[in-house]
């Protein structure tokens, strides 16, 4: 009855859930590595259409992609500022190729 009356804790709260850890925790260990540069140390999976966005999105695979946590996860999926969010992040790390 409290996430109805207040949507915005609903919202913040979604990466909480157990089926969304879960999705994250098993696309953490499908892929190790970053999309982007291929490091394989302190990764972080981000969402490719944001949870404040759509948080019925939060548990789907297709949304899920692993970054680094080094440079990759502002750069590539927020495009420099937290507050935003690359709709091509996905097609960025595809074309790139790193040696």
């Amino acid at each position: 009855m409290f996430e109805f009356r207040n949507p915005s804790y609903a919202i913040s709260n979604v990466r909480r859930l157990p089926s969304v850890r879960k999705a994250m925790s098993t696309h953490r260990k499908e892929n190790p590595r970053c999309a982007y540069c291929g490091r394989s140390e302190k990764v972080h999976v981000h969402h490719l259409v944001p949870v404040k966005a759509r948080p019925d999105y939060a548990a789907f695979p297709w949304n899920l992609m692993t970054l680094c946590a080094k440079r990759c996860h502002i750069t590539v999926g927020h495009m420099g500022n937290w507050k935003t969010y690359n709709k091509a992040a996905e097609e960025v790390c595809r074309i790139t190729v790193r040696g």
